[in-house]
């Protein structure tokens, strides 16, 4: 038999507690949600907010079922990355006519940020500490800034000027929600970037650079407009086109690799059509102990005799599973990751549009140090998780009052990973392309507020190399 719901289950404050006890001995077994008030949404529009719980005025909830519900919103609230704390409570209650209001509590973040941009040009952390011998010529430095919630509407406005390893200028603007129903939006921006060194080759499985010293190697120009729709809370349709012209010095593009933009050509143009549905049902983002995501998309570079003549369909899964009688609660975890792409078009592109694995978040731990190029990849990855600490840190002379307690979490974990590239016109010093790569290890993760990750991993790979690891995301 279902095991009866008791107020010490309800984990808000303790005049929270009181009220759901008193609507357990009232004998109801459901109520019906008649208001939520939202407090502390000083920027933040009220409609915003309530667009982004899934509860609404209405809905009727089991008593058994309510404490995980409203933990539920919590959670949904912060995955906006509006809020640096949400909490979603109990207030008045009509035990009589079955009828609760809940308050939405939500601490705003800071929503401008001017900041000192510092960061490495290489493809992660390991490549530019070890091959580059953590030279700050590849390090970028500039000035952003940034307006997380422009009007209210969780608008978002980006400027920023980068100088360093390549110089940049961008500007940015998505706007989520442009209709009554809150389901349209759109977003915008405009990118020039400018480079005196830039991948030329692959040889032995690795990048190889080329640079003109203090003239200007690459230049690149990108357009883009998108439409967003979002029709629930978990699913986003984004249609996106761009024009994208980009420039090499003759030198690479004629003598050093004439495959570069293809023929020699030291010019590249095209425009590009990306479609990307995601549905995204995971806990907390940065770092979930439950849930799951799936991503699929299709990209035409090349609307029709252009430079470049691709058609790449691909998708992504995510899945995470607590194990355990305890459920999402439980100490243990298991992080599986799918992903796999496909060219429809079947002639050889450019070197400069051929990246496979080792590119941003495609690529296989134990082999961050390779590149491997094709037209097709597929990989899979599994972590198991135990947490072994979750505590405050307080550091009471913090200036920042935010700083002073800091909730850190620790997990201590075991992965394997498994996948591989195709390349049909097996690419000299494309070495591990065509093969099938695996690896496997052990790592720390660490977790400081709520989405800000270190990660520390060792890894061996198929070529007998031991490597250790560290990634970070500090933003949102």
């Amino acid at each position: 038999m279902p095991t009866a719901p008791r107020a010490e289950a309800f984990r808000g404050p303790g005049g929270d507690s009181l009220r759901y006890a008193e609507l357990l001995s009232s004998g109801l077994t459901s109520v019906t949600v008649d208001d939520i008030i939202v407090e502390g949404n000083r920027k933040t529009r009220r409609d915003v907010v309530l667009r982004e719980m899934s509860l609404g005025l209405g809905d009727t909830l089991t008593l058994a079922a309510l404490p995980a519900v409203l933990e539920r919103q919590r959670r949904l609230l912060l995955n906006t990355g509006l809020f640096s704390d949400a909490t979603v409570v109990l207030g008045r209650t009509d035990a009589v006519a079955g009828l609760v209001t809940l308050r939405a509590i939500v601490r705003e973040r800071w929503y401008v940020y001017p900041s000192v941009s510092f960061d490495l040009a290489d493809r992660n952390f390991n490549v530019w500490w070890t091959e580059q011998n953590r030279s700050l010529d590849r390090v970028n430095y500039g000035l952003k800034l940034r307006h997380a919630n422009v009007s209210g509407r969780a608008d978002k406005l980006t400027l920023f000027a980068q100088a360093g390893y390549t110089r940049r200028l961008e500007l940015r603007y998505e706007n989520p929600y442009v209709n009554r129903a809150k389901t349209l939006g759109f977003q915008v921006g405009v990118l020039l970037d400018r480079n005196r060194e830039w991948r030329a080759l692959t040889s032995g499985g690795r990048p190889e650079f080329f640079d003109l010293d203090t003239a200007t190697l690459l230049r690149r120009r990108r357009y883009r407009g998108a439409l967003l729709y979002r029709p629930g809370l978990y699913s986003n349709h984004t249609l996106r086109l761009e024009r994208n012209v980009n420039s090499v010095d003759t030198v690479l593009s004629a003598a050093v690799n004439p495959n570069f933009f293809g023929d020699g050509r030291p010019r590249q143009q095209f425009w590009a059509l990306n479609y990307t549905y995601d549905l995204d049902r995971r806990d907390v983002r940065p770092f979930p102990l439950t849930g799951y995501q799936l991503t699929l998309y299709a990209e035409k570079l090349g609307l029709g005799g252009e430079d470049v003549n691709r058609f790449n369909i691909g998708a992504r899964y995510r899945r995470f599973l607590p194990l355990g009688s305890l459920g999402p609660s439980s100490r243990f975890n298991l992080a599986m990751e799918g992903q796999a792409r496909m060219d429809l078009v079947r002639t050889r592109p450019p070197y400069f549009n051929l990246q496979a694995l080792g590119y941003d978040e495609a690529f296989l731990r134990g082999y961050q140090y390779y590149v491997v190029d094709g037209l097709d990849y597929a990989y899979l990855k599994s972590t198991l998780r135990g947490r072994v600490l979750a505590a405050n840190v307080r550091v009471p002379r913090a200036p920042v009052q935010r700083l002073r307690n800091i909730p850190v979490s620790l997990f201590l974990g075991v992965h394997a990973d498994v996948g591989g590239a195709n390349d049909p016109f097996a690419t000299e010093g494309n070495v591990l392309a065509n093969r099938v790569l695996t690896s496997y290890g052990v790592g720390a993760y660490a977790v400081f507020f709520y989405g800000k990750t270190l990660r520390l991993e060792l890894s061996r790979n198929d070529l007998g190399e031991w490597g250790t690891y560290l990634s970070y995301a500090l933003g949102f």
